[in-house]
């Protein structure tokens, strides 16, 4: 993680709209040459200064922005309305959990505890938006606590409903898995939008993703056969997958057999520079890449038994697209108000150890 003196607002800021708030965004290290930019955002409206929440009973209430600290209130809030940090210690050793309902008291917070270089786990949501003609996902974090597990891997990992078509694979995928040892599956995600260049949209629409599926020539056949099991559909039906994905956004580095030029090794010989050292600057910067790579579906337990979070739930209509909306064509939204497939949060797979996880592990190792 890295952030510096300039990372965090002193103060909030108040758009043309009237609404004040707070944001940060910054990097954190996920390996080398892997960095992920997270961000949070919250603040009020003064034409209706409330926080949007749930209570106990999973309802939703208003919370007014005054009394958003009044711990008779927050009693009756639901765990899941707030942005949680754990990043000081008791006397014991033990992280100390602090629970707001807004992201403005969060950052405000995390302003004064949060340190450069600090190992960390952050936790959150994914957003997806059109923005001058490009579809952009954002990592809004929701948990953010210090790492205690110092031998931990670095890692970014997408919890993600997909919806999946007959045009989600194509027809020579056998040909691409083989030649290429990848295959992108050209995927959509469900998101809620509310509103779009100032006009009332409140559907859940399809934004397009694509996730790629990796393979090696030990693992082929594997490969084939989950995207025979899970991606492959028929053209009569939208699929629902639910999937656990790492996220990779960065640059290939090879170093090869290294040849030193004769200008480095004049600097080796005159002591100006060690040959790891030159090997290092002989190192080749690859291409960007920026992938979402599957790792395995999602699963969930259904009375006690675990099952994949996937069905065959929608007819091709369900695609609604933000053109078609802005185009004033009728379409009806066939997401449940409700619906969670409209949410991409933190992994709901319950670690389920039994004969069916271990068969699903095996087909993706």
């Amino acid at each position: 993680m890295s952030i510096s003196a300039d990372t965090f607002p002193t103060d909030a800021v108040k758009a043309a709209s009237g609404y004040t708030y707070k944001r940060v965004s910054f990097p954190v290290s996920v390996g080398d040459n892997n960095t992920i930019y997270v961000q949070m955002m919250g603040g009020y409206s003064p034409k209706k200064p409330v926080i949007y929440a749930r209570n106990t009973d999973n309802d939703p209430i208003e919370v007014n922005w005054d009394l958003r600290t009044n711990e008779n209130i927050l009693e009756n809030i639901a765990d899941r309305s707030f942005v949680k940090v754990r990043l000081e210690k008791d006397a014991d050793g033990k992280l100390i959990e602090k629970k707001f309902l807004s992201e403005f008291d969060a950052i405000t917070y995390m302003a004064d505890h949060l340190k450069d270089g600090q190992q960390v786990y952050i936790g959150g949501d994914v957003e997806y938006r059109h923005y001058n003609g490009q579809i952009q996902r954002s990592f809004n974090m929701t948990t953010v606590a210090l790492d205690e597990n110092e031998d931990r891997k670095p890692s970014a990992q997408l919890s993600q409903t997909y919806l999946i078509d007959n045009t989600s694979v194509d027809s020579d995928w056998e040909d691409q898995l083989e030649e290429k040892k990848q295959l992108v599956v050209n995927a959509y995600v469900p998101q809620y939008v509310g509103k779009h260049e100032g006009k009332q949209i409140k559907k859940t629409l399809a934004f397009p993703q694509q996730f790629v599926l990796k393979a090696t020539d030990e693992n082929m056949d594997k490969r084939k056969a989950i995207v025979k099991r899970f991606l492959l559909t028929d053209e009569d039906v939208v699929r629902e997958l639910s999937l656990l994905c790492d996220l990779v956004d960065g640059y290939e580095e090879s170093t090869g057999n290294v040849e030193l030029s004769d200008d480095l090794k004049e600097l080796i010989k005159l002591g100006f520079m060690t040959e790891e050292a030159a090997e290092k600057q002989m190192t080749i910067g690859g291409n960007r890449v920026r992938e979402t790579v599957l790792v395995r579906p999602m699963l969930r337990r259904n009375n006690g038994q675990p099952e994949l979070m996937m069905e065959d739930k929608y007819a091709p209509e369900a695609l609604v697209f933000l053109q078609a909306i802005m185009d004033d064509e009728e379409v009806d939204d066939p997401f449940p108000p409700e619906d969670e497939t409209a949410k991409s949060t933190e992994s709901k797979d319950e670690n389920v150890t039994t004969s069916f996880e271990d068969d699903i592990n095996a087909m993706f190792s």
